[in-house]
């Protein structure tokens, strides 16, 4: 079943609920309306009263221990990135622009930004990784992807998820601000070594405009942020729609929850906040 049928599905529902008719394509008894790779993948929620309360709720278990394997998986490997070379964080700029994003609007985060960025790459964290992943980049690479998070108006952009959307979050106590925020700016895997091969580095060299490149790790520069980049800690998809509201359905650790998508901000204390969105493959 395409993307489009799950959304005119959605849509007959709604109206039928509000006309007091029935569908004979969404019956009303069950108020939720899946994607089918979840649904194939056997993805069930059975607990909707406290979906409805804004809680998450427990769904799987799944092989997968990556949030971003686990998605790719679900709609598509080739959709919105490599698997192999990318990570939750990259998925912003790839595949499809985003329909919204905290990082959309460079001019909040561009100088504290580039200052990080410079005083990280002077360590060339390629080499060993460790040396930013500690303090004090994990607090300066929080505080700012954290700030984006928690002044983010995810309202006013709910009306825009569908079935199988991406989204991007921004966890709370993760373990990797530091390397998102590098690697997302970089469009760089510092595991591999290798450039991802999305839109290209969103940080420049000051005084020269030469785009970042791995020749330029271990150097003293003056970067400056030009292109809006990911640095969200999680990934997780729409999966279904509940009553017509999205539902976002994520994985950690091999185990896949469920949240309504409009508690996910930091005004309903959320570990888990929506900072970005990107259409679906066949939307």
């Amino acid at each position: 079943m395409s993307t489009k049928l799950i959304r005119q599905l959605v849509r007959e529902t709604i109206l039928s609920e509000a006309s007091g008719e029935e569908s004979q394509k969404a019956v009303k008894i069950d108020p939720i309306v899946m994607m089918p790779n979840l649904a194939d993948a056997g993805a069930k929620i059975v607990d909707y009263q406290s979906l409805a309360a804004g809680k998450v709720v427990d769904i799987m278990q799944c092989k997968e221990t990556s949030c971003s394997e686990w998605a790719a998986n679900i709609i598509d490997p080739s959709y919105f990135f490599d698997v192999v070379l990318g990570n939750a964080w990259h998925a912003h700029n790839a595949g499809y622009p985003v329909k919204f994003s905290a990082y959309a609007d460079t001019n909040k985060y561009d100088k504290a930004s580039a200052t990080l960025f410079s005083a990280m790459n002077a360590l060339n964290p390629f080499e060993d990784k460790t040396r930013i992943m500690g303090e004090p980049f994990k607090t300066r690479a929080k505080n700012i992807g954290e700030g984006l998070a928690n002044t983010f108006d995810l309202k006013s952009n709910l009306a825009q998820l569908q079935i199988g959307d991406v989204v991007g979050m921004f966890h709370k106590n993760s373990s990797h601000y530091p390397d998102a925020f590098f690697e997302g700016a970089a469009d760089f895997n510092l595991d591999n070594g290798k450039s991802v091969g999305n839109t290209g580095p969103s940080v420049f060299v000051k005084e020269t405009d030469e785009p970042w490149n791995k020749a330029m790790l271990g150097q003293k520069l003056n970067f400056v942020v030009k292109t809006p980049f990911g640095m969200n800690t999680h990934l997780g998809i729409v999966g279904a729609m509940y009553n017509g509201k999205p539902v976002i359905f994520h994985n950690v650790g091999g185990k896949v929850t469920a949240q309504l998508a409009k508690f996910m901000t930091a005004g309903y204390g959320a570990k888990d906040k929506i900072v970005w969105a990107k259409q679906a493959p066949d939307a």
